[in-house]
């Protein structure tokens, strides 16, 4: 029987893929093609604040031209996407190559896992708008099996936003579709390098995209350390913790974060066998794979883990049916990695919105690595972010 899983570590924690993508990457040109572009350049003349211009029924004629280029651009990897679930699931290297395919139009793209390409160009965009200057910007981003193009518009001292999609997971000739443009009560380049915006009639969701490079070892500190054990209701990052006292951690959901990072199998996909004839869940998980893999990851003894309610100690299983607790809509980003006198190092992580509401909390994780390749998480500070 499926069940929903967490999107956020299923989408992820596939990290070999992503490896793999970043790892193949080759040295492009980002010209802009003929007729390709960042779009209209902000005029020198600023402009007083005001009203959003009138909406239109959806982006110019030109921009048309502009997103049929990039999706003709990555057109050809679309194309190889597999479907093995009823819906389009590229890989890491798949992710890269539409990337890099969009970016050597020299337009700015981004995906979540990637730094935005071009991203010079919405800085640029963002200091113009900030001084009153009109012009245009579109962004495109990759989420899912579908391309997003988000274009925004500085006139008059104010902000209008029109959305255009791409949804190649419907078949590679899918047509653009388009929104009417909406006026925005907020645009701003915040200092952490997130481009957050707002629409008029949602104003209490954020939305935007990182522009200012994280960098490629932070992100692949964040792939390796964090993301198989960053879902807020593990505790491992959400709480504080050491080897004095471990309660916050939630031990069935963890060891199921750490099977997917290392194997992409949940506890229902890894150990089928019910734990009562009979029956669908819980699952007899074998104590001997759990004990190895947490004592291995954090400074518990198997004596420990012996005493929580689902272990059996007669048949040596837990019974466990895994995570059910739904998507966090939070992503990690590692800021800054700390060395120690001890060996262990610090991850100082930045936890943001999926929807990009606010950078709202942040941890310090600190691990240690083993000899054998492993690592050993340590403890974990968790705090709020101050308000500025």
């Amino acid at each position: 029987m499926k069940r929903e899983f967490m999107a956020l570590l299923c989408g992820l924690l596939a990290c070999a893929a992503l490896l793999a993508g970043c790892a193949g990457r080759e040295a492009r040109e980002t010209e802009p093609a003929p007729g390709v572009g960042s779009g209209e350049a902000a005029s020198e003349e600023p402009a007083e604040r005001g009203e959003p211009a009138e909406p239109s029924d959806g982006p110019a004629e030109e921009l048309l031209a502009e997103i049929g280029a990039v999706r003709d651009a990555i057109r050809p990897i679309a194309a190889q996407v597999e479907s093995p679930n009823g819906y389009a699931e590229p890989t890491g290297g798949q992710y890269r190559g539409m990337v890099d395919a969009a970016a050597a139009l020299g337009v700015p793209v981004v995906y979540e896992d990637f730094d935005m390409e071009n991203g010079e160009l919405a800085v640029s965009f963002c200091e113009a708008a900030e001084a009153g200057r009109d012009g245009t910007l579109t962004i495109y981003r990759l989420i899912g099996s579908m391309l997003n193009a988000e274009t925004f518009r500085s006139e008059g001292g104010a902000m209008a936003l029109t959305s255009s999609y791409w949804e190649y997971g419907m078949g590679t000739d899918a047509p653009i579709t388009s929104e009417p443009a909406r006026a925005l009560d907020q645009f701003e380049l915040q200092p952490g390098g997130h481009l957050v915006y707002r629409l008029e009639e949602y104003p209490d969701a954020q939305m935007g995209f990182r522009v200012l490079p994280l960098g490629e070892e932070n992100r692949a500190l964040s792939r390796k350390y964090v993301l198989p054990v960053c879902h807020t209701r593990f505790g491992v990052t959400s709480a504080d913790w050491d080897e004095t006292d471990l309660s916050p951690i939630h031990w069935e959901w963890t060891f199921e974060g750490l099977l997917m990072a290392r194997t992409g199998r949940t506890i229902m996909d890894a150990y089928p066998e019910p734990y009562t004839p009979g029956t669908e869940y819980p699952y007899a998980v074998p104590a001997e794979e759990v004990d190895e893999t947490l004592t291995a990851h954090f400074p518990v003894t198997a004596e420990q883990l012996h005493l929580l309610s689902a272990y059996d100690p007669q048949r040596q299983v837990y019974a466990w049916r895994g995570f059910w607790g739904g998507t966090d809509f939070r992503v990690p980003e590692v800021v800054s990695k700390t060395d120690n006198p001890d060996g262990s190092f610090t991850l100082a992580v930045d936890f943001v919105g999926m929807g990009f509401y606010e950078t709202g909390e942040r941890c310090e994780l600190t691990v240690r690595d083993r000899a054998d390749g492993g690592w050993e998480y340590l403890s974990n500070r968790h705090r709020p972010v101050p308000e500025e």
